[in-house]
């Protein structure tokens, strides 16, 4: 299956065998909407024209977070907007395998406390990022936060 270059689907649903048990979530193309789990039928997920993807997976390790992004990028037929990784124990190290998501535009590092200003940083060239969840994330500066935010253009963090 090809990626698609705007991080969706050609114009027909697509089949994806769910072999790594991953939690892939939906929502319509464009919306703020809430990311919605895919149901999965026998391991099967369809899915739909007009979505976009996003993977939610805790990883307890940075290399484990590198493992999960390079199967998920060259087994699905998407690019996801979405990487939901709350409570995830990875740390400024693992941020740095993050540069390849250019469409991502929903980042969720909840509760990744090992997270400082310097893993911040690494998240600088996703300039589509939109939205970026920071809640618990005790070791990062406002200064720091306020910095991304001049980075990139219309960038909302909460926490």
């Amino acid at each position: 299956m090809n990626n698609n270059p705007e991080g969706e689907l050609a114009d027909r649903p697509q089949t994806y065998i769910n072999d790594m048990h991953l939690s892939i979530m939906g929502r319509p193309s464009g919306s703020n909407e809430p990311w919605r789990e895919m149901k999965s039928k026998g391991g099967e997920i369809t899915l739909l024209p007009g979505y976009q993807f996003a993977v939610e997976q805790k990883v307890d390790s940075d290399a484990e977070l590198k493992i999960l992004l390079d199967k998920v990028q060259s087994i699905t037929a998407f690019k996801i907007t979405g990487l939901i990784l709350g409570g995830s124990w990875i740390s400024d190290a693992g941020l740095v395998h993050l540069k390849n998501l250019t469409k991502l535009t929903d980042l969720n590092l909840a509760g990744c406390e090992r997270i400082t200003d310097a893993g911040l940083a690494h998240l600088k060239n996703l300039t589509e990022l939109t939205d970026l969840n920071l809640w618990g994330c005790e070791r990062i500066s406002q200064d720091a936060k306020r910095s991304l935010m001049k980075s990139i253009r219309g960038l909302s963090i909460r926490g």
